[in-house]
């Protein structure tokens, strides 16, 4: 059997355990199918939302660059890009509590596993918090001074009516 039918094969193979409904799982064979159906959905399932992801972002960059303008745009992709750091550096915490919960549901105490859980959100809802006010505090640092703000305000104004005059004159 050539590579390529062997590849259409399991391709084939992996669509029908897809549509296949759960039902009795009595024997080894059964189980084995049915985590390999569980892990396929949720690996389509993850793609796809990967991939609307990325077409949303792809949408919206034109629409936002086109309102806000290369300045404000460059601030806000500065301000997305730190607070999407923010978000996926949770020192490890997520990756301990799916090893910890997974050892309480096998031994059967949920009550323990649930309040894991929850220990583990207070932690990052505390660390959230800090690193708010880490961030506000750098906001108020780096803020300019009232005179500066207004000579920049005028300017945007001035900018704004200038490009709305020459859109109505085309």
């Amino acid at each position: 059997m050539t590579q390529k039918a062997l590849l259409g094969r399991t391709w084939l193979r992996l669509l029908g355990s897809l549509r296949r409904r759960p039902g009795e799982l009595e024997t080894a064979s059964d189980r084995s199918h049915e985590r390999y159906r569980r892990a396929a959905l949720s690996g389509s399932t993850m793609l796809l939302g990967r991939v609307l992801s990325a077409v949303s972002s792809l949408l919206t960059v034109r629409l936002t660059f086109h309102y806000l303008g290369a300045e404000r745009y460059g601030m806000w992709m500065t301000i997305s890009s730190v607070v999407l750091m923010l978000g996926s550096a949770d020192l490890g915490l997520s990756n301990g509590l799916v090893n910890l919960i997974a050892d309480a549901a096998g031994r059967g105490d949920e009550r323990r596993a649930g309040g894991m859980a929850l220990n583990r959100h207070t932690v990052g809802a505390l660390a959230a918090a800090a690193a708010v006010l880490v961030g506000a505090g750098a906001a108020l640092a780096a803020s300019p001074t009232a005179a500066d703000r207004s000579g920049r305000c005028d300017a945007r104004v001035a900018r704004v009516a200038d490009h709305r005059a020459r859109r109505l004159r085309r």
